[in-house]
């Protein structure tokens, strides 16, 4: 059985983007990170963005990186939260999770120029 389509006339109403935004931390730098997402999501809405810090979506059981490249293949604003001690072991998932955005980026147009990318995507 097929779906009806909609009426002549009738207003197809379209799907909303959701905007998505990443917080990298370092784990020293969680209560930093956690009160940026917190005041963004207040900010945003729910319905208009989805604010994303590991912690609150990485699944037990689950490979950490392949949740975490899924993420960052969607996102639209990657913040990284930096306090200034580049001597922190801590920062070395940070980093891989710059490079790995940083590679999206630079392979991928921007989604104001889509399909083709535009001077600023190149």
């Amino acid at each position: 059985m097929s779906e009806a389509a909609p009426a002549v006339g009738a207003l197809v109403q379209p799907t909303a983007r959701r905007f998505r935004v990443f917080i990298s931390y370092a784990s020293e730098d969680y209560a930093i990170a956690d009160a940026i997402r917190n005041r963004l999501s207040l900010a945003l809405g729910d319905v208009f963005a989805e604010v994303n810090i590991d912690r609150r979506f990485l699944q037990p059981g689950s490979d950490f990186k392949k949740q975490i490249q899924s993420k960052l293949k969607v996102t639209d604003v990657f913040i990284i939260v930096f306090t200034g001690d580049t001597e922190k072991e801590s920062h070395g998932y940070t980093g891989w999770e710059v490079g790995y955005f940083d590679h999206i980026m630079e392979n991928e147009s921007c989604f104001v120029c889509a399909p083709a990318p535009c001077d600023n995507c190149r």
